[in-house]
C-alpha cells in the first residue's frame, strides 16, 4: 500500500481559512489542509502514472466526525473524480475522501468545533489554477509544513489580529471556538460572492448509486470505523446537520 496528498493551494482564500482553523484547533500541526490518498499496487513502478496527474477541483460537501481509540477526528467530507478514481479501497467502498480539521483526544473540543462547522452551508467548488499535483506521502510523515510567517500573514488578514495575540488566547477552548467561529463567517462571505456554479454542489451520491462489486466484503461498517460507540456522539453526527439550502 503506497500514500498519496493532494495538498490544497495555499494562497486560496478558503485555504487559508482552513489552514488556521486546523492550526487554532491544534496549534502543535502547521501542515498544510490535504487529502490522503490510499493507492494499491505490486510495485512502486507502476505508480509513475500519478507523477503526470493534475488536479483542477475539489468538491467540499459536508462535514463529518469519527473516533478510533481515544482520538477524534472532525473533518469536511469532499469528492472529486479526478481523485476517486486513483484510490483503491475494495474493502471499504463507502469511505470518503476528506479533509482533517482537528485529530486529537480533547473529545469535548473535537464535539463542539463538529457542531459548530456542521451548521454551515457547505457544498461548494474549489478550482484550482494553476492545477495541483499529488505528493507521496510516506505513514506517520506529515508533509508540507508551513512556514510560521504563513500564521502571521492569514492570521492579519482573515481574523485583523495580531499572530502573537492569538497564540495567546487559544489554550482555552472558548477562544478557539470563537475564533473558528468567526473564520465560518468570512468562509461564508466568500462563497455568497462566488458565482453560482460553484455553491450548493449536489453531492455524487446523492444521484444514482453505482454498483459495487461483490468481489470484496463491504466493511465500510465494521466495528472500526461506525459502531456507534465509536463515534463522537452518533445521534449528533447523524441527525444535526443543517438543512441544504439550494
Amino acid at each position: 500500500m503506497y500514500y498519496y496528498a493532494l495538498f490544497l493551494d495555499r494562497n486560496g482564500y478558503i485555504e487559508k481559512c482552513l489552514s488556521l482553523i486546523r492550526f487554532i484547533s491544534n496549534p502543535n500541526s502547521s501542515t498544510l489542509p490535504h487529502i490522503t490518498l490510499r493507492v494499491f499496487q505490486e510495485s512502486k513502478a507502476n505508480l509513475e502514472y500519478l507523477d503526470d496527474i493534475r488536479i483542477s477541483y475539489l468538491n467540499v460537501i459536508e462535514p463529518g466526525a469519527f473516533s478510533i481509540a481515544n482520538r477524534k477526528a472532525i473533518y469536511l467530507r469532499c469528492e472529486s473524480e479526478e481523485l476517486e478514481f486513483i484510490e483503491y479501497k475494495p474493502d471499504y467502498p463507502l469511505s470518503r475522501l476528506h479533509i482533517t480539521l482537528y485529530e486529537g483526544d480533547n473529545i469535548s473540543y473535537a464535539m463542539a468545533l463538529f457542531s459548530l462547522i456542521n451548521k454551515e452551508k457547505w457544498r461548494f467548488k474549489l478550482s484550482f489554477n494553476p492545477n495541483l499535483k499529488l505528493s507521496e506521502k510516506k505513514i506517520g510523515n506529515k508533509g508540507e509544513d508551513l512556514h510560521p510567517n504563513y500564521f502571521y500573514l492569514i492570521c492579519k488578514e482573515i481574523l485583523n489580529e495580531n499572530f502573537e495575540s492569538l497564540i495567546g488566547k487559544i489554550n482555552n477552548d472558548e477562544y478557539k471556538l470563537k475564533y473558528v467561529s468567526l473564520i465560518l463567517e468570512r468562509i461564508n462571505t466568500h462563497i455568497q460572492n462566488e458565482s453560482t456554479n460553484t455553491k450548493w454542489i449536489d453531492s455524487y451520491y446523492s444521484k444514482k448509486p453505482k454498483k459495487q462489486s461483490t468481489k470484496y466484503t463491504d466493511a465500510s461498517f465494521n466495528k472500526v470505523r461506525y459502531r456507534q460507540d465509536n463515534q463522537l456522539s452518533f445521534n449528533l453526527v447523524h441527525s444535526a446537520h443543517a438543512p441544504l439550502v439550494n
